[in-house]
């Protein structure tokens, strides 16, 4: 076998190899992040659970514009959802808070709706507080039809 050839040859079983231990590297990698973020979701999920047992639906919508203005949302507000999912879930239901959620079908009303929300609260339709009112047009929507 000419020599040229060989020393392509380790060459290219030295490229597969470190290509193979950088994807197994990568694989772990995520996997730590994933479970990290697993854990942190329940944990947010958690938290708000505890909160809901003394409250109502709409002191959850509350606390957890509180907790966007506060930065305690964490990183860019994504464990509000998880938050106000677990509010939700164990917060006393008023009638009025849900009275005039459209159903998330009518896309041009759910974003109207949610817009205002986040208006009255200060913030612009689209920021943060879009995920939180999303949540909460969920919320209502479940609770209509489950009736």
């Amino acid at each position: 076998m000419n020599r040229s050839l060989k020393i392509a040859l380790i060459l290219c079983s030295v490229g597969v190899t470190l290509i193979a231990f950088a994807a197994l590297a990568v694989f772990l990698v995520v996997g730590d992040f994933r479970r990290a973020w697993d854990t942190s979701d329940r944990a947010s999920r958690d938290e708000g659970v505890s909160v809901g047992k003394g409250t109502n639906d709409a002191g959850c919508f509350e606390r957890a514009i509180e907790r966007l203005r506060e930065g305690r949302a964490g990183a860019a507000g994504v464990r509000s959802r998880p938050w106000i999912q677990g509010c939700f879930a164990s917060a006393t239901p008023t009638v009025e808070f849900c009275a005039d959620a459209p159903p998330s079908s009518d896309t041009e009303a759910s974003l109207r709706w949610q817009g205002e929300r986040c208006a009255t609260k200060g913030f612009a339709a689209l920021s943060l507080c879009g995920a939180v009112a999303d949540e909460a047009q969920t919320y209502c929507e479940t609770r209509t039809n489950s009736r």
